[in-house]
């Protein structure tokens, strides 16, 4: 390098890092009444990490700030980092009204860390020592907190109804550094109004209903819920003893029309199961489930080659199920078959398999002999390069009490 051979001659690195740690939490319950009762929580925590370099190496080198040459070189660096965080909740359920009950609750987080670094250098030139100290600071604070307030009114035996509100707010912060000398502030504001039922047909038919919509001020990151809508319904049905049906939907579309962020969202899916123990499953057992997820994004970015402004597009369209297959074999010995898979479709193509079995057979009174096989499959069709198969074969003795 200009004209100069660089030689390591020798090097020797020495790194320390001592890190500790504190928790603690309270927590408060109380029924002063029949128609009252709270419950509280506070917890506490700090972790901290102090890390200690020291680096000296001798040879030919090039100080490319000064194109000076040196011979020997000296750095020692001092680093360390805090978290403190507190976190605290309260909830209460007041029941006025023997099919009223009015559940209010608070949550609270906060934490920042706190991390300074020195790091002091000596190079050894052919003019003398030139020294250097480089010194650096980062702060980040975030709070965040969220007030809900509902009502849940039983219409009758077999119908209730949920109602309410809730609020969130926070504000985050980072002040100004050599990392980011301008600083950086955000601020959280969001209403959001709550909705649901809850529906009991006998013994056999469970439905539940929740509905959330919003309009938020303010938010922290671009891809925040910002305007939304969410929803979701969930359902059983108990056909008999050992036959059980339960199925799930879920919507979520979310919106932030704010300038330079313009993201649309959406987001559905759908779930059924299958659950049969016939006398049980003292002779056998089967799970069946399928899941249907749609996903459509889309959200505007600064190229990183030019600057100028593009549209991510993401689409995702994906099938996943599992089955499971419990059998009772002959003086307790137990076979288990099945597996599971995730098919995605869209933006990134992907495939995932994953069979396996599993067996285990008494070999004593208190012991066991288990053996499992899995095998792996994964693959993509746009970075083939991490595509990977595999077998898994895992056996062992299993002694209980």
């Amino acid at each position: 390098m200009l004209g100069q051979t660089i030689v390591l001659k020798d090097l020797y690195q020495a790194y320390g890092a001592r890190g500790s740690g504190i928790f603690s939490r309270g927590v408060i319950e109380a029924r002063p009444s029949s128609k009252l009762s709270f419950s509280g929580q506070v917890l506490y925590s700090k972790p901290s990490i102090d890390v200690k370099y020291l680096q000296q190496n001798s040879g030919n080198f090039l100080l490319l700030s000064t194109l000076q040459l040196y011979t020997g070189q000296l750095d020692q660096s001092l680093a360390d980092a805090n978290r403190p965080h507190t976190s605290g909740s309260w909830s209460s359920e007041l029941r006025p009204l023997r099919r009223l009950r009015i559940i209010d609750s608070w949550f609270t987080d906060r934490f920042h860390i706190a991390a300074g670094s020195l790091l002091g250098e000596t190079f050894l030139t052919t003019t003398g020592l030139v020294t250097s100290n480089t010194t650096a600071a980062e702060r980040l604070v975030m709070n965040y907190s969220q007030h809900q307030v509902e009502a849940v009114v039983d219409v009758a035996s077999f119908l209730s109804l949920r109602g309410g509100h809730r609020y969130e707010w926070g504000d985050a912060g980072v002040p100004a550094s050599p990392l980011t000398p301008q600083g950086e502030r955000a601020n959280l504001s969001r209403q959001i109004a709550l909705a649901g039922a809850s529906v009991r047909i006998g013994s056999k038919i469970d439905v539940n209903a929740d509905l959330e919509a919003s309009a938020a001020g303010h938010t922290f990151f671009r891809t925040d819920l910002a305007d939304y809508q969410r929803g979701r319904l969930r359902g059983r049905y108990h056909a008999s003893k050992s036959v059980a049906f339960s199925g799930a939907f879920a919507v979520l579309n979310n919106q932030n029309a704010a300038q330079g962020v313009r993201l649309d969202y959406q987001s559905r899916q759908s779930s059924l199961a299958v659950i049969m123990t016939p006398r049980e499953a003292k002779r056998w057992s089967l799970l069946l489930d399928y899941t249907r997820g749609t996903l459509r994004s889309s959200i505007p970015y600064l190229a990183p080659q030019d600057r100028t402004q593009e549209t991510s597009l993401y689409r995702d369209n994906g099938h996943f199920g599992g089955a499971a297959l419990d059998l009772a074999l002959w003086r307790g010995a137990r076979l288990t078959i099945g597996g599971g898979f995730s098919l995605d479709r869209g933006s990134r193509p992907t495939r995932y398999l994953q069979p396996r079995g599993s067996a285990v057979i008494p070999l004593w009174k208190l012991v066991s002999w288990t053996a499992e096989w899995r095998w792996f499959g994964f693959d993509e069709t746009l970075f083939g390069l991490e595509n990977f198969h595999t077998n898994l074969f895992a056996t062992g003795l299993r002694i209980a009490k």
